[in-house]
């Protein structure tokens, strides 16, 4: 995290333009579900104000335990409080030499998200959105 707020305290011009987001397994256990959950939410927040405009950030998740629609719904809650709108430019995970047994769904485990954002505080915020109040809430440690 030190390198991000580096580079999110520096001046803009010297943002780089893509930031690869790769961090170790989170999500251990389903105790530890909601802290993993708030690590990744907070990871993409601070690397959302790091990315230089119109960067791309790539977003990786190896927590089994971390569906894939919960990510991506990790990286939306880190982009609202931002007020910030995303371009998803790619949804993945493991190549095809990696199959995932229908009765082990934990196997699906490799995610990754190739995203861009717009300009801070100029798209939607959680009061903003249609339907947002029906959204899941991921809390972090600080409450956000």
């Amino acid at each position: 995290f030190d390198a991000l707020r580096a580079f999110a305290a520096g001046p803009p011009g010297e943002r780089p333009d893509l930031l690869i987001l790769d961090p170790a397994k989170w999500a251990r256990d389903r105790a530890g579900l909601q802290a993993a959950i708030a690590k990744y939410r907070d990871l993409n927040r601070l690397a959302l104000t790091a990315v230089a405009d119109g960067g791309l950030i790539l977003s990786c998740s190896c927590s089994g335990l971390v569906s894939p629609d919960d990510f991506v719904g990790v990286l939306r809650a880190a982009a609202l409080d931002l007020r910030t709108e995303l371009r998803f430019h790619h949804v993945g995970g493991a190549g095809l030499d990696h199959p995932v047994s229908s009765s082990f769904p934990e196997g699906r485990y490799l995610k990754c998200v190739l995203y861009s954002a717009g300009r801070t505080g100029e798209g939607p915020g959680r009061s903003e959105r249609p339907g947002d109040e029906d959204a899941p809430r991921y809390e972090g440690p600080d409450g956000r």
